[in-house]
């Protein structure tokens, strides 16, 4: 479980995540660019710098249920299926944090 958690994390670490299901930031490529726009406010990214993530925000909810689908896929391509049930943390800050529970 500790190597599927790891490689899923390892995916996201270091990089810039983005919300690709949001419905105030208007996303594009450009060459090796990501351009992503809110309001009036324009960003450029460096393709190898981002993870689009498919979801709407990038809050701790989110992103719980996101990593534990990533997990859930992971063990069912690795063949795992003694797991019972899976739990995802995501702390934004010390002390405050969202979970996910799903059941395998």
């Amino acid at each position: 479980m500790k190597q599927i958690a790891r490689r899923v994390c390892k995916r996201l670490d270091e990089k810039v995540l983005i919300p690709a299901h949001s419905d105030c930031l208007a996303i594009r490529e450009e060459g090796r660019q990501l351009i992503v726009r809110y309001e009036e406010d324009e960003f450029r990214f460096p393709l190898t710098d981002i993870v689009l993530v498919p979801i709407a925000h990038s809050s701790a909810e989110e992103l719980a249920r996101y990593l534990v689908g990533e997990i859930r896929r992971e063990l069912h391509a690795d063949g795992v299926t003694h797991i019972a049930a899976i739990q995802i943390g995501v702390e934004e800050t010390p002390g405050q944090a969202a979970y996910c529970r799903e059941d395998v």
